[in-house]
């Protein structure tokens, strides 16, 4: 019995780590699969890719060195399209509920058949942990972004990536967004 209390209370931060964030499902449900694209942009990778960006793009710069990685995932082919909706495949799973508990709801639209609904967590002092990006419905797209960004500058950060879903950021009003503990 001592050893199974052991060997239970050493997996227990496996198992924490094992729940980072409400979405991951759905990332390993569909990356990889037919008529889904998928990216995902570690760390190193930003990293690296600030080196590219031209001098004079400041803001750019700046953006890449808050992100730590992104995610993103977007279902292509027209037919599993019509028969998938992440933001309903979310709210079936628990996973919607999870994120209005413990994220901070920056955007809730319903937009030409396409639910959209934008996380945020955020720390004391106002920057993203993490950013989640959900639209469901006629496009089905999750966006995932982690780092210590800035929210007015993230707000911008659709025009550089030209990511499908992240055009949703130039909606957030930044002067709207409280704090999360």
């Amino acid at each position: 019995m001592k050893k199974l209390v052991i060997l239970l209370f050493l997996l227990l931060p496996f198992a924490s780590m094992a729940q980072s964030n409400p979405t991951d499902y759905l990332f390993n449900k569909y990356a990889g699969r037919e008529g889904v694209e998928s990216v995902n942009v570690p760390h190193m990778l930003i990293w690296f890719a600030r080196w590219f960006v031209d001098d004079s793009d400041q803001d750019a710069k700046e953006i890449l060195s808050q992100v730590n990685s992104v995610r993103v995932i977007t279902i292509e082919d027209k037919d599993l399209n019509n028969r998938v909706d992440f933001y309903t495949e979310l709210r079936a799973s628990g996973a919607i509920d999870q994120l209005k508990k413990n994220y901070e709801l920056l955007l809730e639209t319903n937009d030409h058949g396409d639910r959209v609904h934008i996380f945020a967590r955020m720390d004391k002092m106002n920057f993203i942990r993490e950013l989640i990006i959900i639209v469901g419905g006629q496009e089905n797209t999750l966006v995932s972004i982690t780092g210590r960004m800035d929210l007015k500058k993230i707000a911008d950060l659709d025009r550089s990536l030209h990511v499908g879903g992240m055009n949703e950021l130039s909606r957030l009003d930044t002067a709207k967004v409280k704090k999360v503990n």
